[in-house]
């Protein structure tokens, strides 16, 4: 990482952490320089004003929520090399979906996309992001589809973006922590998920 980049993730960093402590609102130049220990002339060199701040800031949350999200299917799933192999991982999978760091990253991710909804810059950063996943998913949906785990009749592209839909939606049921069952939320995905892929 160049010296340039690694004043940029430091500023992103610094404002990041005011977002996450205290929302959009505690971002404010001074306190992301004082954060990252640099001047005012330094931020201005890097972004065009406080907003571009907040948008990059926002998108890195995203981004880095997502790559985290994702971590664990990469990892595991270049290791797949049957369809016991393939059942088992996604046995795993599913219940992972709900633990409290998952829960965690997708309260990030709806921030992100509730910050989105009045910024076009923010916007275009949060589809590319989920393009690439979609698309890489697709990619592997193909993968167990060529290798006869899945016989599924839907698209690779769509399975992958319906799967990108559940992934971000729970967060729906999941701000009303006092009135959820994940294990029968587990039951019902895993069921449909199975039907799905025809597995």
């Amino acid at each position: 990482m160049s010296e340039d980049q690694g004043t940029r993730e430091r500023l992103l960093d610094a404002a990041i952490g005011l977002i996450e402590a205290e929302g959009e609102s505690a971002v404010r130049v001074d306190r992301v320089v004082e954060l990252a220990g640099f001047t005012k002339p330094v931020l201005y060199h890097h972004f065009a004003d406080k907003d571009a701040v907040i948008v990059q800031a926002q998108a890195e949350r995203y981004r880095r929520s997502l790559e985290w999200a994702n971590r664990g299917l990469v990892e595991t799933i270049g290791h797949l090399e049957s369809k016991a192999d393939f059942d088992s991982w996604l046995a795993d999978l599913i219940p992972n979906f709900f633990s409290d760091e998952s829960r965690h990253q997708r309260r990030i991710r709806n921030e992100v996309l509730g910050s989105a909804v009045s910024r076009p810059d923010l916007r275009d950063a949060v589809v590319l992001a989920n393009r690439v996943f979609v698309s890489w998913l697709a990619n592997e949906i193909e993968r167990w589809r060529a290798n006869g785990w899945i016989e599924t009749r839907y698209s690779s592209h769509d399975l992958a973006e319906w799967w990108a839909v559940q992934i971000h939606g729970r967060h729906f049921v999941e701000v009303d922590s006092d009135n959820r069952d994940d294990a029968e939320w587990i039951a019902i995905t895993m069921s449909t998920v199975r039907h799905l892929l025809g597995s």
